[in-house]
């Protein structure tokens, strides 16, 4: 009997979902920090 030694297809589609997540997770970090950005500029001025 083979032993299976790397990732199933399973285990890197997930690992992909989470990558993924993580990625839309950091983008919309980055959209409320440049909203807060902008409207910093407009109370200062």
């Amino acid at each position: 009997m083979k032993q299976n030694s790397g990732f199933s297809a399973e285990d890197l589609a997930l690992m992909a979902a989470v990558v993924v997540l993580l990625g839309d997770f950091l983008a919309f970090l980055s959209i409320l920090k440049e909203r807060q950005e902008k409207e910093d500029k407009g109370n200062n001025n």
